[in-house]
């Protein structure tokens, strides 16, 4: 179940994730909300850690994280 929170929150679109060596768009994010289990998949947003300030958005050079309500694709 999704809260007020999740809904302010930048998400993954994870149809347009590329699985990057190196996540760029974490690289940039100031609370280090995105991380990931594994190499082969995709990252993922720490809803604990973000504090929705959406620097990590432009960074993505696949445009995967996206601003609250434009993702289409569950997040996993």
């Amino acid at each position: 179940m999704s809260s007020y929170r999740d809904a302010t929150l930048p998400t993954v679109d994870y149809a347009q994730c590329q699985i990057c060596k190196k996540c760029v768009a974490a690289q940039h994010c100031r609370y280090r909300a995105l991380a990931r289990f594994d190499r082969e998949e995709p990252p993922y947003i720490d809803l604990d850690l973000c504090g929705g300030c959406g620097e990590c958005i432009p960074f993505c050079p696949h445009g995967a994280i996206v601003p609250p309500g434009a993702c289409k694709t569950v997040e996993k």
